[in-house]
């Protein structure tokens, strides 16, 4: 529904285009913030083993580079709405999502990271599934937002204020390096999940 608003209204009403694509993210984050949070307590609370070999793996050097692009874009971001002066919602609205986006993409890494790492060998446990709902919620959450970012944001073209801010050759290249592996990391977490998914139980 946000994407077919968002297409409706971008030409006619741009200003109502951006509200609804940038709400949406924001209910999108809290939404996985809150999920990851219960998924954390779920498996600390019945006692998955963790195998405690600390080699990386390619899933987590790729999560690792979408998490750096994104506190790249985001922080930028930060300091471009902050030194512009905050003038209106719009301005409250697009620096809780960016907090909030850098939070919640951390706390999904330090999960997927996790959970790649956990185990079991109690039957019951297998048989329980504890938490394998909230990974189900959680992989289509990171797919919304990832088509969210992909179809409706368009960072570089919305975000004037950083076009204002920063002088747009210099925009121009710190947008083309960080925002399609920001966008990029919501779609891998949602593929690293889908493995934890089916793992984790097995």
């Amino acid at each position: 529904m946000s994407l077919i608003s968002n297409f409706i209204y971008k030409s006619s009403s741009p200003i109502l285009a951006w509200y609804v694509s940038e709400v949406t993210l924001l209910v999108l984050v809290l939404l996985s913030f809150k999920v990851i949070v219960i998924i954390f307590f779920k498996l600390k609370r019945h006692g998955f083993e963790h195998n405690n070999d600390t080699s990386m793996g390619y899933d987590e050097v790729l999560l690792i580079i979408g998490l750096g692009a994104i506190y790249l874009f985001e922080l930028y971001s930060i300091i471009a709405v902050i030194n512009n002066g905050i003038n209106g919602i719009s301005e409250y609205i697009l620096l809780t999502i960016l907090f909030l986006s850098i939070t919640e993409s951390t706390l999904q890494s330090v999960l997927i990271i996790y959970c790649l790492k956990l185990y079991t060998n109690d039957k019951e446990l297998k048989k329980l599934k504890p938490a394998r709902s909230l990974i189900t919620a959680l992989i289509l959450i990171d797919i919304s937002i990832w088509l969210n970012e992909t179809f409706c944001a368009k960072k570089y073209d919305m975000n004037k204020i950083e076009l204002d801010y920063y002088n747009i050759v210099f925009w121009s290249i710190v947008s083309s390096i960080s925002s399609p592996l920001a966008i990029f990391f919501h779609f891998h977490a949602s593929v690293c999940l889908t493995d934890i998914w089916k793992d984790l139980y097995e």
